[in-house]
């Protein structure tokens, strides 16, 4: 803005000075420009010194009347020159003058207004049987703003470096409280889980005991429940501060993904008939080899259902596919029942996030499973996808590179 601002200026300046000319016949009018009044047409030695001084203190302030180079003079009607009023102050040549006339006079406009050639600026306006010509020399204000746009951009560029990097040194110091309540909350969830592992793990050998001298009692029943719930989560808080510390173990072989959800899905089919659904599975007989943590790949596959069989109703299908499609392998779990809202689906592998808390709770979910598949995912390169439509079906479905064993080595 500031050389905006000035570039207005001196072109005001120039086109006023230009005009008081025109009007004075080419002359430099005396009674305006006394104070700066030398002798136009050979600078002194004092001129000089007085025009450096003013350029090193003003930059880029208009250039006084007295210290501009200009020149003027009388054109015929054809565009010669044939008389000087006043000459260049610099050491232009009669013939870059004349060049730089004719170019000038081919220029003109129709109504004679302020033109710009070479940076020299012109007007001229009709005198006797020709033309009164007006030139002056701009070049030095035009190099000048030139200059000053260059460091303005400059500073400007160099100011946002700073600041970037000022503004990178402060959020590391703003942020350090978070980072260090992280952590410290990272390290209470791990420790928290492994202490209460044993007493969890000792109320259910105790509640074990009771009900072989009092069978059939509910309250101890319900103990039992919870305390199998308790060490459910116990156990995937422990898996997610082992991964979130860096120390999740993997071991990676060659197996086959067919055999393997087989497996997986075997346990299932008694629990789907007792809820009354129905379970079909389509997994290839020929064998679907993959590298990769086999029981980390089962348990994915395990959540997957586990989690079909928590949102679908009596009569629901679930289906369980495994293959091979564009040279990837993948795990497919389908299930029609309650689907999954569009503005879950970006929030349910968020650590304890539960679309629906009231079924989550009557199903025993605390909202771990789906995070702890992406974590096993992640940790194979492996992506999952999600494809739901809200109170008719959800699937979703693993797919594994065939071959992670030289991606996987480099993080085990």
């Amino acid at each position: 803005m500031l050389n905006y601002n000035l570039a207005l200026t001196n072109y005001d300046g120039s086109e006023r000075f230009m005009q008081d000319l025109l009007e004075h016949d080419g002359h430099l009018p005396a009674f305006e420009y006394e104070r700066f009044s030398y002798n136009h047409g050979a600078k002194s030695e004092k001129q000089d010194s007085h025009l450096s001084i003013i350029k090193f203190l003003f930059p880029f302030s208009p250039m006084p009347a007295g210290f501009r180079n200009f020149y003027s003079g009388l054109l015929n009607s054809s565009g010669r020159l044939y008389r000087t009023i006043s000459d260049f102050s610099s050491s232009e040549t009669d013939e870059e003058l004349n060049t730089i006339i004719a170019r000038m006079f081919a220029d003109r406009t129709a109504d004679y207004s302020h033109k710009l050639y070479n940076g020299y600026a012109f007007r001229m306006r009709p005198y006797a049987d020709g033309y009164l010509i007006v030139i002056l020399d701009r070049r030095n204000e035009i190099h000048l703003q030139f200059n000053f746009t260059l460091i303005s951009l400059a500073v400007f560029f160099v100011s946002l470096v700073i600041a970037f990097f000022i503004c990178w040194g402060f959020s590391f110091w703003a942020i350090k409280p978070v980072k260090e309540a992280f952590v410290r909350q990272k390290q209470f969830i791990a420790d928290a889980s492994h202490e209460l592992k044993t007493p969890v793990a000792v109320i259910g050998a105790n509640a074990d005991v009771l009900e072989q001298e009092i069978p059939g009692n509910k309250w101890l029943e319900y103990i039992k429940k919870e305390n199998m719930r308790m060490s459910a989560l116990i156990k995937d808080l422990l898996f997610l501060a082992r991964n979130d510390s860096g120390r999740l173990e993997m071991n990676p072989v060659r197996f086959d993904l067919a055999s393997c959800c087989a497996c997986a899905v075997l346990p299932f089919e008694s629990v789907v008939f007792e809820q009354g659904k129905k379970l079909e599975t389509e997994i290839p007989q020929t064998p679907v080899y993959v590298y990769a943590d086999e029981s980390r790949i089962k348990q994915c596959l395990v959540i997957f259902l586990d989690n079909a069989l928590k949102n679908s109703e009596k009569g629901d299908l679930v289906r369980v596919s495994a293959g091979m499609s564009d040279g990837k392998c993948f795990i497919k779990v389908f299930n029609t029942g309650h689907g999954i809202p569009k503005d879950a689906l970006t929030k349910i592998f968020n650590r304890f996030y539960r679309a629906d808390t009231s079924r989550a709770r009557a199903t025993g979910g605390c909202g771990l499973g789906l995070s702890i598949a992406k974590t096993i995912a992640d940790s194979h390169h492996a992506r999952i996808t999600v494809n739901s439509v809200e109170g008719k079906s959800a699937e979703f479905t693993l797919y594994l590179n065939q071959d992670l064993r030289h991606r996987i080595s480099k993080l085990y």
